[in-house]
């Protein structure tokens, strides 16, 4: 009977899920929320250099690999896109199905199910399946595995139905994790909240049976027995293939140009002492790595010229005054929590604090990244996402005794439905977000660029991270992929398939000077001869000679420009 009624829902998680995914179909377009996914999507197309990329930085060795032999065996398929759109639909089918089996003790237990699934599905999913970026797509992965934890049954379950509960939970955790492993970080924390959970007698009754803290604790070590497994497993790569001054460099541009306000103030940079001329500090601002100067200890030396501190609070306060939508997940979050705490009692107390508790944890964590000044969205949504998701089943599980009557009863009916007024709030303004027309201006230049590559495949196109807006799901590749262009930057730069990619039109990635912008082989993609001018001050000053751009072909709106000595 039990394995039949699970059964039934994860037919209904299916189903509430595959109806989200297809009025959203219909309501709007399925698209990247930025441009860091299309470059790892490319990657493993082969845009670099004709060959999937076999690395990347923020995806896990294991995935990597996977997406690297797949692409060999089935090429030109954006299998990141796939990838991701899968574990979209999974993560929140378990997500729904998890609600359901929380809310198997309520009256009305399809309902409870049904409202509690549409509530989470409207405050996150929605949004997060239609602009997608792999952060919050991990995040989902690890609030997935959350909710299935707390549907474990450690007490009275056949040993076959709880292995194969966890076993889902740890395989979403485990994939989140090597989509982008700090999103699932917060994700981590939360479930270790429920196997606390777990370890406290729910109710302080002689008959109970008793907590089976070994089941419980065998869990928890085969947990981190995995992620310590992955962690090391990812280690090994990075120092087998010789890629810790790669990791290490990438921390530096990462401290300068993601954690300081270089971009908009480069005097504390120039007076570094760096080692970098002035003009080069300039297209540094613009994310210029190409040059092998660019070096970690110069990137470090300017990053520490700034002033880094912040106050986390404020920083905090900031971001949820400027984003409505977060307003109302703010609150429905506070709501739940209170909904769990209507319950609490002397006989049921574990699941109430430890609500509260997740609400605190998440707050510590927020102010946390504030005061790092990455305040990001799609990080706020690491932390959110998954306490949403644990404060849900709290709630859940907290008013499974149906013998509640009064004047708490009446206080649960207005909380639930304050948290559903909060939740679909966000939707609303998720949906203006959403509704919008599609871009067709950068695909279009995007377009225009891959044409121009595969007219002219042997030249070297580079690019800088600018005019770079690409935000779609599958590029098109019917007339070729080409495997000539190149960002000059961004955290792309200096992977092995980067230096790859150099390597085939001559030039040394560990080497590469001003003196290589002379060749014939490389052009510079524009949209007018202005874009060229920071660049063209920099090879001037660099070579000791005058430089120009000189207009070699254009395409559409693009313009592609030789560095040439009059």
């Amino acid at each position: 009977m039990q394995r039949k009624r699970v059964w039934t829902y994860w037919l209904f998680g299916a189903l509430l899920t595959a109806a989200m995914f297809i009025s959203l179909k219909f309501l709007t377009n399925f698209r990247f929320e930025n441009s860091d996914d299309i470059v790892m999507v490319k990657s493993f197309m082969g845009f670099e250099g004709g060959q999937p990329a076999d690395f990347s930085l923020y995806l896990h060795t294991l995935l990597a690999w996977a997406l690297y032999a797949v692409s060999l065996c089935v090429p030109n398929m954006a299998w990141f896109s796939y990838f991701q759109i899968a574990l979209l639909f999974i993560s929140c089918m378990v997500i729904v199905k998890g609600m359901y089996q929380l809310a198997r003790d309520i009256r009305r237990p399809v309902l409870s199910g049904t409202l509690a699934g549409a509530v989470f599905l409207a405050a996150f999913a929605v949004f997060a399946s239609c602009r997608i970026n792999f952060t919050t797509t991990a995040a989902m992965a690890g609030a997935a595995a959350v909710v299935q934890m707390t549907t474990v049954d450690f007490e009275t379950a056949e040993k076959g139905i709880r292995v194969r509960a966890l076993l889902l939970a740890l395989v979403m955790l485990a994939t989140g994790y090597c989509l982008r492993a700090y999103a699932v970080l917060p994700s981590l924390l939360f479930l270790g909240a429920v196997l606390l959970w777990r370890l406290i007698p729910q109710v302080k009754d002689r008959n109970q049976d008793p907590v089976p803290w070994r089941a419980i604790l065998k869990a928890a070590l085969i947990f981190a027995a995995v992620f310590i497994a992955l962690f090391g497993i990812r280690q090994a790569e990075i120092s087998l293939r010789g890629l810790r001054g790669y990791m290490d460099w990438n921390d530096a541009n990462g401290a300068l140009l993601d954690y300081t306000n270089f971009e908009m103030n480069a005097a504390p940079a120039v007076a570094s002492g760096s080692g970098l001329s002035e003009s080069e500090i300039k297209l540094v601002q613009q994310w210029y790595f190409m040059s092998s100067d660019i070096d970690e200890q110069a990137l470090w030396k300017m990053a520490d010229a700034y002033e880094t501190e912040r106050n986390g609070w404020i920083a905090l306060r900031n971001f949820f005054a400027g984003n409505a939508r977060y307003q109302y997940l703010a609150a429905a979050l506070v709501l739940l929590c209170g909904l769990s705490l209507l319950s609490l009692r002397r006989r049921a107390w574990s699941a109430p604090l430890l609500s509260l508790g997740s609400l605190a944890a998440a707050f510590v964590l927020l102010v946390y990244l504030a005061a790092r000044g990455r305040l990001l969205s799609r990080a706020v949504d690491s932390v959110l996402i998954p306490c949403m998701a644990l404060n849900l089943g709290f709630a859940l599980y907290s008013w499974k005794d149906q013998s509640k009557r009064g004047a708490r009863l009446i206080a649960a009916i207005l909380l639930s439905a304050m948290v559903a007024v909060a939740a679909f709030g966000s939707l609303r303004l998720a949906g203006n977000a959403i509704a919008s027309a599609p871009d067709v201006n950068s695909p279009q230049r995007e377009a225009d660029l891959e044409a121009y590559a595969l007219q002219n495949p042997d030249l070297l196109i580079v690019r800088t991270p600018n005019l770079l807006r690409d935000t779609r799901l599958f590029p098109d590749v019917s007339d070729g992929t080409p495997g000539n262009i190149l960002l000059w930057g961004d955290w792309q730069c200096r992977t092995p398939n980067w230096n790859r990619q150099l390597a085939l039109f001559g030039f040394d990635a560990d080497h590469f000077t001003s003196e290589d912008w002379l060749k014939d082989n490389i052009v510079f993609a524009a949209l007018s001869q202005e874009e060229t001018a920071d660049l063209s001050a920099y090879l001037t000053e660099d070579t000791g000679k005058p430089v120009v751009a000189e207009e070699s072909g254009a395409y559409g709106r693009l313009r592609f420009y030789r560095f040439v000595n009059p």
